[in-house]
């Protein structure tokens, strides 16, 4: 009867995990920053799960390290509230909504010639906004990322370089420079004052979570995981990097044709997660050399997934289940989606036991800031090709981003009513033109 009854407390709370995580993923509109903000309110305000200065260093830590930051705090809330499978039902009930969406849209694209070839003014209008769109996280993530004349040349020269070089391991290599680049030519005054704020900042901390600021004294909290289980994690992280590294080099000569495919998707996703620091609008330079450039799907497809991306609710990385959808079917949706969260999740899940100890040190500090001055410059280079070059043929689609653009930075417009105005606009352009 105990065992049942503790069965039945554990399916309750499961379902309770489940269900407020899938509310937000159906209600969460505006990208990580205004993901917080609905966190705030529903876990902190309203369930009371977790204390403010937890989620603050849950918040801070995901910034810190590669992946989805607002799935990351979502997943790392459902493991403290429901230990393993907690943290899976957050994430699974806040990503199901717009996953499902995506992969949807990419299979009738599959299904449905007339939707490609009725391309003159709902595709053109997605691409459209993805350049409005990618314009303002340019400018949002450089204003926070490429402050001061080394980081912005780091950024400059990164966009430069991307540009120039079609060489494989180019833009990994690009986030590894930027981040020593930072480290070793700051100047030892510059770093003297950075310490001197970073154990100001030890003893509070202030994050931006959208509308609101959350400010706390910072307390030594119980972690979600233990230290040996947190060295498991990251064990398991490097080793899967590695392998599907191997896996990605070795896919045409050793794996099985019929398996290649899988084994090369699931590969690219996840050394693409592995990646994206700075926000989710990084996965589009990288994953567009994946899939773009290695023929798996069309400029125009790839394009018009991310400006429908942009419109939804929940985390952008679903824009993975459109892309395994139109490269491998429902087994290559679910086999990217797994993949392009899976290190975000060992990594944030892993370094969370460690997180107090390792934030002392301002090296890793200085390295991150190169790094996100790194990526500042990869969005950079991806906003001018493939999304100018491709998208902006004549003052008519100047015209119509600048639109989108004052809407979004401006007048700060919904991402779903940008998207609308966004087709009607590029169905005027077709009707003016004929």
């Amino acid at each position: 009867m105990e065992k049942e009854e503790t069965i039945l407390k554990r399916l309750k709370g499961g379902w309770d995990i489940f269900y407020t995580a899938l509310i937000l993923g159906l209600t969460s509109f505006g990208g990580p920053t205004a993901h917080f903000g609905y966190f705030y309110r529903t876990y902190i305000e309203k369930k009371k799960w977790i204390e403010p200065d937890t989620y603050a260093d849950l918040i801070a830590l995901a910034n810190f390290l590669p992946g989805p930051a607002s799935s990351q705090v979502g997943m790392s809330i459902g493991l403290l509230r429901g230990g393993l499978h907690g943290g899976f039902l957050a994430w699974l009930g806040f990503t199901l909504p717009s996953a499902t969406i995506m992969a949807l849209f990419a299979w009738f694209l599959q299904n449905s010639q007339t939707m490609m070839d009725y391309d003159a003014f709902w595709l053109h209008g997605l691409k459209l906004l993805a350049v409005a769109i990618v314009l303002q996280a340019v400018q949002g993530m450089a204003k926070k990322l490429s402050t001061g004349r080394l980081r912005a040349t780091i950024t400059v020269l990164t966009a430069i370089l991307v540009l120039l070089s079609n060489a494989p391991g180019t833009q990994a290599a690009l986030i590894i420079m930027g981040g020593l680049f930072t480290l070793f030519f700051e100047h030892k005054g510059r770093r003297e004052d950075s310490d001197k704020e970073g154990h100001e900042d030890d003893k509070a901390i202030s994050h931006d979570t959208g509308n609101m600021r959350i400010s706390g004294i910072r307390t030594e909290k119980r972690p979600f995981v233990s230290k040996r289980t947190g060295w498991v994690l990251l064990v398991i992280f490097f080793v899967l990097c590695m392998l599907v590294w191997l896996a990605s080099s070795l896919a045409y000569a050793l794996i099985p044709a019929p398996t290649q495919t899988y084994v090369e998707l699931f590969s690219k996703f996840f050394l693409t997660g592995s990646m994206v620091f700075g926000g989710g609008h990084v996965v589009l330079p990288l994953l567009e050399k994946d899939v773009v450039q290695t023929k798996w799907v069309s400029p125009d497809q790839f394009l018009a997934g991310y400006g429908l991306a942009q419109g939804l609710p929940g985390p952008l990385f679903t824009f993975a289940a459109y892309l395994g959808m139109l490269i491998a079917g429902w087994p290559g949706a679910i086999l990217a989606l797994i993949a392009i969260f899976l290190p975000g999740m060992l990594l944030m899940a892993g370094a969370y036991p460690f997180w107090h100890s390792l934030k002392k040190y301002h090296v890793f500090q200085k390295i991150m800031s190169g790094v996100g001055a790194a990526v500042v410059g990869l969005l950079l280079a991806a906003l001018y090709d493939p999304l100018w070059t491709q998208t902006v043929t004549d003052v008519y689609d100047v015209s119509i981003v600048g639109l989108l653009w004052l809407l979004l930075h401006v007048w700060h417009r919904p991402p779903l009513m940008v998207l609308i105005i966004s087709l009607m606009l590029a169905w005027i352009k077709v009707l003016l033109i004929l």
